[in-house]
């Protein structure tokens, strides 16, 4: 496994956790903030 990959791996992780705290605090704006999170990473890395 690549540096790459275990970091995306790393980072995917934190993202589910950090939606799982969200979600279980019933935090909708928290749960949205996470996710407006994720597409920018996303959309900043081309992925």
């Amino acid at each position: 496994m690549t540096d790459d990959a275990a970091g995306s791996i790393r980072d995917a992780a934190d993202f589910i956790a950090a939606a799982e705290r969200a979600t279980n605090a019933y935090d909708l704006d928290a749960v949205m903030s996470v996710y407006a999170q994720e597409i920018t990473l996303r959309s900043t890395a081309g992925g």
